[in-house]
C-alpha cells in the first residue's frame, strides 16, 4: 500500500490516523451511558437492508468488522438500533478504565463475552438469531492461524469467523464505521461475503477467510487513515 503514496502523503495519512484515535478517545469519554441514544444523532446508516436480508435466513448474522473508524461507537450504534448484538472483548488496563469501558458499552444493550471460552455461547447466540460482531484484523498466534495475504504480504489470520459461519450457517456481512470529513460518522453495511462449503473443511476455511481478508483490504484501501495501523499485523506468530 505504501507504494501507492508519496512520502508527504504518507505523513499526512499518519497524522490523520492519530487525529482519528484522539477523536475516538474524546468521543468515548463524552459518551453518556445514562442517555446512550444521544450517540445516534450524528451517525448515518447505509445498507441496513443487507443486515435485514441476512437476518431473514434465520441462522443469525456474523458481522465482519475491524479496528476502523470509531469501532467502539459502531458496536454501540448497532445495539442502539435494536440489533441483538453479541461481541467478544478483551479486558484493558487499568481495571477502573476497563470497568467503565464495559459498563458504557453494556448500557447500549449488547452482550459482551470474555475473550476465552466464548465459542459455545457464540454458536448459541447465532442459533437464537442474534448478530455476532467479529473484529477480524488482528494477528493470530498458534497452530490454527492461517497464512493469508493482506496487501500482498502474508500475515497470520484467524479462521474463527469462517469456522462460525461453516458451523452455524450464518451469513457474513461486512460492517464498518468511518469518520466523515464534515463531522459525524457513517456506518456502511455491505452485501454478504461468499462462504465456501465444498466438502473440504480446511480449504473451505481458507477460501472463506481469504474472502473476508479481501473485504477488509478493500475497506482499508478506500480509507487508509481510518484503520489502526499500529497493530503488528505482519509479525511472525509466536
Amino acid at each position: 500500500l505504501s507504494g501507492d503514496y508519496s512520502q508527504p502523503e504518507l505523513k499526512r495519512l499518519a497524522r490523520r490516523l492519530f487525529v482519528n484515535l484522539a477523536l475516538n478517545a474524546i468521543e468515548f469519554l463524552r459518551f453518556d451511558p445514562r442517555r446512550p441514544q444521544e450517540a445516534l444523532e450524528h451517525i448515518e446508516n447505509i445498507g441496513l437492508e443487507n443486515h435485514t436480508r441476512a437476518t431473514a435466513k434465520g441462522r443469525g448474522v456474523l458481522v465482519l468488522t475491524a479496528h476502523f473508524g470509531n469501532w467502539d461507537l459502531l458496536a454501540c450504534a448497532q445495539a442502539l438500533w435494536g440489533i441483538p448484538l453479541t461481541i467478544v472483548s478483551k479486558e484493558i488496563n487499568p481495571q477502573w478504565l476497563n470497568k467503565y469501558w464495559m459498563y458504557t458499552r453494556s448500557s447500549c444493550g449488547m452482550e459482551i463475552l470474555p475473550a476465552r471460552g466464548a465459542r459455545a455461547r457464540l454458536l448459541a447466540a447465532l442459533a437464537e438469531g442474534r448478530t455476532v460482531g467479529f473484529v477480524f484484523d488482528q494477528k493470530m498466534n498458534g497452530p490454527q492461524a492461517l497464512k493469508i495475504p493482506l496487501f500482498g504480504m502474508h500475515c497470520y489470520t484467524t479462521p474463527g469467523l469462517a469456522e462460525l459461519a461453516l458451523d452455524s450457517g450464518a451469513p457474513i456481512i461486512p460492517v464498518f464505521m468511518r469518520r466523515l470529513p464534515q463531522g459525524g460518522h457513517r456506518v456502511e453495511i455491505g452485501e454478504a461475503i461468499a462462504v465456501t462449503k465444498n466438502g473440504d473443511r480446511a480449504e473451505s476455511l481458507r477460501l472463506t477467510t481469504l474472502a473476508c481478508q479481501h473485504a477488509l483490504e478493500e475497506q482499508v484501501r478506500r480509507h487508509p487513515e481510518q484503520w489502526l495501523w499500529l497493530h503488528r499485523r505482519w509479525a511472525e506468530k509466536r
